[in-house]
């Protein structure tokens, strides 16, 4: 898994962060984002991007998200790209308390 860096904007009570990952079908990860608690509501969005740059673009693979379990320090994702080979796609997480 990629290293999850803080995004742009975020309010003082909520935070943004996003990180990136190749990956197909269904699939599970975790975001090690110390602001998560069980206690938090934890948003996750899926986009597709660019291998070279990480640009976001509108490709062809349906993307959904099925599961976001915030744990004390992170949170599983769980989600589907209905692709079927990996591609490079970004995970827009928001937190807030």
């Amino acid at each position: 898994m990629g290293q999850v860096q803080p995004g742009e904007g975020a309010a003082l009570t909520a935070s943004a962060w996003v990180t990136y990952i190749n990956t197909h079908r269904i699939f599970n990860t975790r975001l090690f984002i110390g602001q998560i608690s069980v206690n938090t509501n934890v948003y996750v969005s899926l986009c597709e991007v660019n291998r070279t740059n990480n640009s976001p673009f509108l490709g062809n693979a349906s993307m959904k998200v099925y599961n976001v379990v915030p744990y004390n320090g992170f949170a599983d994702v769980r989600g589907e790209v209905d692709w079927d080979e990996d591609i490079r796609i970004r995970l827009s997480i928001y937190i807030t308390p």
